[in-house]
């Protein structure tokens, strides 16, 4: 009897860790749950918390890079998508938000080849410091000097 209980917990140890390896992912690794939550910004408008998700987009991307993720291809891809089809309806809602449009324009250049994607996603981990830089040097061009 001692064996079969025995035994009974190890098949059902692993098949608990065959489960959680393939369990649905949450949060920002979860591109349909992002797609749906950037759909329900645009839609109330809300373009600080567009690029709040954005932000967030652009380092996981970069992470899956960084790791040399398989995942990155598909992730990217609907993102994609998202943005081309919702372009007008972000450029509505982000205004002249430069760093929202920005990180738009980020991620809808990025290529499909899976070895170029990977290259151009590991840049995108530095664009704040770009976009930072960018601005540091339109405000010193623009603003008169004292």
């Amino acid at each position: 009897m001692k064996k079969f209980f025995g035994f009974f917990a190890v098949v059902a140890a692993l098949v608990l860790a065959v489960s959680c390896k393939d369990a649905p992912k949450t949060g920002i690794e979860n591109v349909d749950e992002v797609v749906a939550n950037l759909t329900e910004l645009v839609q109330k408008g809300d373009a600080s918390a567009i690029q709040a998700k954005l932000v967030e987009v652009k380092d996981y991307i970069a992470k899956l890079a960084a790791e040399n993720s398989e995942a990155i291809a598909p992730y990217v891809a609907k993102i994609k998508e998202f943005i081309a089809t919702n372009k007008e309806k972000l450029t509505s809602v982000l205004g002249d938000n430069a760093i929202a449009n920005g990180l738009v324009s980020a991620v809808e250049s990025l290529p499909d080849d899976a070895a170029a994607l990977k290259e151009a996603a590991t840049k995108l981990a530095d664009f704040d410091g770009i976009v930072g830089g960018a601005q540091d040097a339109v405000e010193r061009t623009l603003l008169p000097q004292r």
